[in-house]
């Protein structure tokens, strides 16, 4: 078994991206599996993937509000004690950090990142053993699926995009529970729609009306009805332009 770790550690939206790039491995090279570091909130979204084996915890956001704590220093212990444990063939970085950068060169594997021209963070770069060129003008989940193809030699010419998560049990139980929504009217979740997760962790992340507008009207074609549970903006009167497009049968 080839075992290779994966430095990809926030957020919800990021790590989700990456999930097909484990998916393209596994067909590619059956006999390869991978280890992950994440952000401690976000642990439960890798192990989804059955292609993943561990998830090693990192808590940096917790760590630079408590430096010298003592809760810190056994954190950081445990956390550089299971990053070193393993012998790893390679460790790719599709962060693109510099913090994540730094995280890679603490495993035992060859680092790979994405090189100066690709990366957000171009300083980050320099920490790399091997660095592979992704456009920017590629999506998240295709620039994912890139730096994984590049860094372990194989190609994703004709690979269908697959989450690999789908089989997973928490979605059933998921599914379940959203039919009892209240949007949906006691009527369970139709076969054919959109729902909405709009939330975010910043406000000035937020998509503006017209953007959502743009989608609606876009995605119309093909799907019966779009729904968004909770409120989309804390200022509710902003969502009158889409009153209508939403109530559309």
């Amino acid at each position: 078994m080839i075992k290779h770790l994966i430095v990809k550690t926030t957020s919800l939206g990021d790590i989700v991206h990456m999930l097909p790039a484990i998916s393209d491995a596994k067909r590619q090279i059956p006999e390869v599996s991978f280890d992950w570091v994440a952000e401690s909130g976000f642990t439960e979204i890798p192990a989804w993937h059955p292609n993943v084996d561990q998830v090693i915890k990192i808590s940096l956001r917790k760590w630079r509000k408590q430096v010298f704590s003592k809760a810190t220093r056994k954190s950081y212990k445990i956390f550089k004690t299971q990053i070193k444990a393993t012998n790893y063939e390679k460790t790719i970085d599709s962060q693109g950090l510099i913090k994540s950068a730094m995280v890679a060169r603490m495993s035992q594997g060859e680092t790979w990142g994405y090189d100066k021209h690709s990366i957000r963070d171009p300083f980050a770069s320099y920490l790399y053993v091997n660095k592979v060129s992704v456009s920017y003008q590629e999506h998240a989940v295709t620039r994912n699926r890139l730096i994984l193809a590049k860094s372990l030699g194989y190609s994703i010419d004709d690979l269908s995009l697959d989450y690999g998560i789908a089989a997973n049990p928490v979605f059933n139980q998921a599914r379940n529970e959203l039919a009892k929504h209240e949007v949906f009217k006691g009527n369970g979740i139709p076969e054919k729609c959109i729902i909405a997760l709009h939330g975010t962790s910043r406000a000035n992340k937020e998509w503006p009306i017209e953007h959502w507008n743009g989608f609606i009207e876009e995605m119309g074609g093909w799907v019966i009805r779009f729904y968004f549970l909770g409120e989309i903006m804390k200022n509710w009167l902003a969502l009158k332009p889409l009153q209508k497009i939403i109530a559309k049968p």
